[in-house]
């Protein structure tokens, strides 16, 4: 169920709201990777990690490609995306290893999802983990007060997720020391997503939890439908409108080349995007296939940068 109505949303994916190439620009840093005369720039979109748990959110409001059920013991239930609470939780993580291991002997739904469920022990309520559910996709517990204080913190220790510890402890702190208050240097919500984010990333390396394998002339990348329906109206078109290849555990995409689905793969899961002069435009007309805004923003201002350079 969703832990907050969309009507309290603020956000949108378009949440740039850029109007300039200058503006486009200023969201983009860039690393020059190898020689000059080949110069690879690692391209990273600051407002990535914001914009795609943004997205996730949506999705978990909507109940879109959720795979996992909690219950609680008082039977209050949560439909959330085990990928995601995996990137946080040393608990979900182990079942989500074990599930991956498992995953040939399971079914699939109509849509292509893998459905399981857990009831969680006494020592979760439903407080304890809608805070859990509110940290693994915000980065922040906006519910955390004196009074839920050691509901939250008991299902943080019981689910193994050490961020959200210490953001009771140091909420603890904050309420029994001045000295505390004035010291303190919280970490920030954004911060927190981005560690959950390359927390993800890793999880592809590892290939926990990957759901579809996109195949690629022969190659083969694993990966989390997830995650490229959130960054990208293509696949989430694919993987949630009831397409024939939400059904599928391979999907074929005979319109790309390797280094291109590669490319895109990496950008979904970090928000950099290695270009050059050589693939920025194969790159570009590519996104009109996928449909990645901060994809083509992403290449759009490599152009532009590279081109300031050079007058």
């Amino acid at each position: 169920m969703g832990l907050t109505s969309r009507s309290d949303k603020k956000e949108t994916r378009d949440g740039m709201n850029v109007t300039s190439q200058e503006g486009i620009a200023e969201h983009i840093s860039a690393e020059s990777l190898g020689a000059e005369e080949n110069k690879v720039q690692a391209c990273h979109n600051k407002t990535y990690p914001k914009e795609v748990f943004v997205a996730l959110k949506e999705f978990l409001d909507s109940s879109l490609l959720t795979d996992l059920t909690l219950t609680t013991e008082n039977q209050k239930s949560f439909q959330v995306h085990s990928l995601i609470l995996a990137a946080v939780s040393g608990f979900f993580l182990e079942r989500l290893q074990d599930k991956s291991e498992e995953k040939s002997d399971n079914s699939e739904d109509k849509d292509g999802v893998q459905r399981w469920s857990m009831q969680l022990s006494s020592e979760v309520d439903h407080i304890g983990l809608q805070a859990v559910v509110e940290f693994a996709y915000t980065g922040l517990v906006s519910s955390l007060n004196n009074d839920n204080m050691a509901r939250i913190k008991a299902a943080a220790q019981v689910l193994a997720i050490p961020r959200l510890v210490d953001i009771c402890k140091n909420k603890e702190r904050k309420e029994n020391s001045e000295c505390f208050k004035k010291e303190a240097q919280t970490i920030s919500a954004l911060e927190q997503i981005k560690t959950t984010l390359r927390s993800i990333e890793q999880l592809r390396a590892d290939r926990v939890g990957c759901d579809v394998i996109l195949d690629v002339d022969g190659t083969f990348f694993h990966v989390h439908r997830i995650v490229l329906a959130v960054s990208s109206d293509y696949f989430r078109g694919m993987f949630t409108s009831g397409m024939r290849e939400s059904h599928q555990s391979c999907v074929a995409l005979p319109f790309l080349s390797t280094s291109e689905l590669e490319a895109l793969i990496g950008y979904s899961y970090s928000g950099i995007l290695l270009l050059s002069w050589d693939s920025v435009f194969e790159i570009t007309c590519m996104q009109n296939n996928i449909n990645i805004v901060y994809y083509i923003i992403t290449a759009f201002s490599y152009s532009i940068c590279e081109l300031k350079n050079e007058i």
